[in-house]
């Protein structure tokens, strides 16, 4: 799940923005590439998650629910979006 059907990776945005790559070149299409490997994506973006339920809400009103959850954040570290992550929470 995700809510775009796209990855781009963030630390070659600089060769973007000097010209040394153009924005397709560090793109790439989810679905056609985790379709090789029997993935299905659903970028329709999700919010919440519901933890005591184990699923996930998805923007068009459906529910997943879920045996294990993992969450991947993007660079923006927004770790106030999900409760009990961050490095004051998690820290050794």
């Amino acid at each position: 799940m995700s809510d775009s059907e796209w990855f781009q990776f963030p630390p070659s945005n600089p060769w973007v923005a000097l010209n040394w790559r153009k924005p397709s070149d560090i793109k790439v299409h989810l679905p056609e590439v985790l379709g090789k490997f029997g993935i299905a994506l659903d970028a329709t973006g999700t919010w919440p998650v519901l933890p005591a339920d184990h699923a996930v809400l998805l923007n068009d009103g459906r529910c997943v629910e879920y045996d294990y959850l993992v969450i991947a954040t993007d660079p923006a570290l927004a770790f106030s979006e999900a409760e009990g992550l961050g490095p004051e929470v998690n820290s050794i």
